[in-house]
C-alpha cells in the first residue's frame, strides 16, 4: 500500500501511500517540504486504530509527476481526483510543516468535501513583516532567495539534494543540529529516524525541482483569503519551532473564522509525532461530528 499509482485528468501520475484502518475515518495527510507519502509514524500501522491514513506525494516529489506553472490553488484539483479514485466523497484533510498550507487551501477550494482541516506546525503566509523572525538560519535563506532571486534555488539545492539521494543519514544528522532539543529527542528513536531520512529521500528521487517549486508557492500571494475558509480548521503549534515560527499559526487562528488553536509550550516542529494521540483525539469526534 506504500507505493500506489493513479492517473489524473491532465496525464500526470500522482503517487500516495494508504496506511492505518482501511475501514477507518478518513485522513488525506500532506507531507512537509521536503517529503514524501513514506514519512509515516509507527502509529500509522495500527490497521485496528480510528483513521485510515492516505498520504500523496506532490508534484515533483516521489511518486508524483512535475507539474509545470503549479499554483497553490492547483492542488485541491489533485486532492478531489484522488478521493474520486478512492471513493471518499467526504474526508478530513491534514498537513504538517509545508503540507500546511496544502491543507489549507483544500478548506478553502473543496468546503463541500473537506469536514474538518488541521494545520500541524503548519506554515502560514509570507506576506507579513515577521515571517521569517523565528526561523532558523537555512530557512531564512531558502525563503529570502525565494523571493528575491528564485533563479538561484536550484542551484543552492543541488549539493545537498544529491546528498540526501545518496547519504540521507549525513544529511539528516547536519540538519539535527539546526533543531531544537524537543525534536532532537523524537529523532532520537531510530525508527521514526529511519523513516524520516527514508521519505526525505524519496522526496527528492526526481532533484531538485519539486521542491524548489513549492517553495516559491509558498512566497507568493496564496490566492485566496484565510478568512474565505468556512470548514472547522484545527491549528497545532509548538513554540520552540524554527522551521515555522509560531507567529505564523497564531495568524492562522486570527484570520480563519472557524479555527481553534493549541500552542504547546517547549515543544519543536515535530509535535504531529510527539502529540500524534491528541491531535487524533481532536480529529475523529470533528470528523464524526461531520
Amino acid at each position: 500500500m506504500l507505493d500506489q499509482t493513479m492517473r489524473l485528468r491532465d496525464g500526470r501520475t500522482l503517487g500516495f501511500a494508504e496506511y492505518g484502518n482501511p475501514d477507518g475515518l478518513p485522513v488525506i495527510f500532506f507531507h512537509g517540504t521536503p517529503g514524501s507519502r513514506l514519512w509515516s509514524i509507527p502509529p500509522w500501522d495500527d490497521t485496528t486504530g480510528p483513521l485510515r491514513i492516505i498520504a500523496p506525494d506532490r508534484p515533483g516529489m516521489g511518486l508524483s509527476d512535475f507539474q509545470p506553472g503549479r499554483r497553490l490553488l492547483d492542488w485541491p484539483d489533485d486532492v478531489a481526483q484522488l478521493a474520486d479514485h478512492l471513493g471518499l466523497e467526504r474526508f478530513a484533510v491534514a498537513g504538517v510543516s509545508g503540507g500546511g498550507p496544502h491543507a489549507m487551501v483544500c478548506a478553502y477550494k473543496l468546503p463541500d468535501r473537506v469536514i474538518v482541516a488541521a494545520s500541524l506546525s503548519g506554515a502560514g503566509p509570507f506576506d507579513g513583516p515577521d515571517s521569517l523572525t523565528g526561523m532558523h538560519a537555512g530557512n531564512r535563506t531558502l525563503f529570502r532567495l525565494a523571493m528575491a532571486a528564485p533563479w538561484v534555488l536550484p542551484l543552492l539545492m543541488w549539493p545537498s539534494v544529491r546528498m540526501m539521494q545518496r547519504m540521507p543519514d549525513r544529511i539528516g544528522d547536519n540538519m539535527m543540529k539546526a533543531l531544537p532539543e524537543a525534536d532532537r529527542l523524537v529523532l532520537q528513536d531510530p525508527e521514526i529516524k529511519r523513516r524520516a531520512y527514508d521519505g526525505g529521500r524519496e522526496a527528492v528521487r526526481q532533484g531538485a525541482r519539486g521542491v524548489v517549486q513549492e517553495a516559491k508557492i509558498f512566497v507568493q500571494p496564496w490566492g485566496f483569503d484565510l478568512a474565505d475558509i468556512k470548514v472547522p480548521v484545527q491549528i497545532w503549534q509548538a513554540t520552540e519551532d524554527r522551521n515555522v515560527p509560531v507567529a505564523m499559526a497564531e495568524r492562522l487562528g486570527r484570520e480563519i473564522p472557524n479555527a481553534t488553536v493549541k500552542i504547546l509550550p517547549d515543544e519543536g516542529h515535530m509535535i504531529f509525532i510527539s502529540h500524534w494521540d491528541e491531535i487524533v483525539a481532536a480529529l475523529v469526534p470533528a470528523i464524526r461530528a461531520g
